[in-house]
């Protein structure tokens, strides 16, 4: 009997990273990395230089939580705290940042130029492109993600971020207080390393007369 030759099964095609997987390269939440920001703005006498921390790192499933600590030895305001910290949870939906008395998308899935979003307040966020070219103090960063808001009202603003990395670039106006800053190193600490010098910059949408 001759035997029948069986036909080669067809490759699958390989899989795209999933939007979660991307996700994670713009925003990785990453236990004890510490970003050091150099920031300014026409309403502060000075430049600063600062660093973000992230601490308590847990993750359920898809979803990512932990904790940004924030200290700044110089606040710019008297009336800001040196020490503050806030929430981050990273999902299949987004990223979402907030406290007890604030919370928002700071970035939402899918990952794609035109998405947009709306605050509560009615401020809009869009992703304009996810092949901004960034040049830092850090570094070159290729095809970041550009996230642009505005508020009719009360200003405008964008934020890069890169892939593997986060934020590296951030710019507000209008009758938000006004600032840019960039990121100038990013390093690993031991966890539960105490914090030192100085932390992030002024936390995205600050109003003018606010220590937000």
């Amino acid at each position: 009997m001759s035997s029948k030759r069986r036909s080669a099964k067809p490759k699958k095609p390989a899989k795209k990273a999933s939007a979660d997987a991307e996700l994670d390269e713009y925003y990785p939440i990453v236990e004890g990395r510490a970003y050091v920001y150099r920031y300014e703005s026409a309403e502060w006498p000075q430049k600063s230089t600062a660093t973000m921390r992230v601490k308590g790192v847990s993750q359920a499933g898809r979803k990512t939580t932990a904790t940004w600590e924030e200290t700044n030895p110089d606040p710019p305001d008297p009336s800001m705290p040196s020490v503050r910290s806030w929430k981050i949870e990273r999902s299949g939906k987004g990223v979402l940042e907030g406290d007890k008395d604030w919370s928002y998308w700071v970035i939402r899935t899918p990952l794609k130029k035109g998405a947009s979003w709306q605050r509560d307040d009615g401020t809009t966020f869009m992703i304009v492109s996810l092949a901004e070219r960034v040049e830092v103090p850090a570094g070159v960063y290729e095809n970041c993600l550009r996230v642009t808001y505005e508020n009719e009202n009360t200003g405008t603003g964008e934020r890069y971020y890169a892939k593997g990395v986060g934020l590296v670039r951030s710019i507000q106006r209008g009758e938000w207080i006004p600032y840019d800053y960039w990121l100038e190193s990013v390093r690993q600490e031991e966890p539960g390393a105490a914090s030192s010098a100085a932390a992030g910059g002024p936390r995205l949408m600050v109003r003018k007369g606010q220590g937000g």
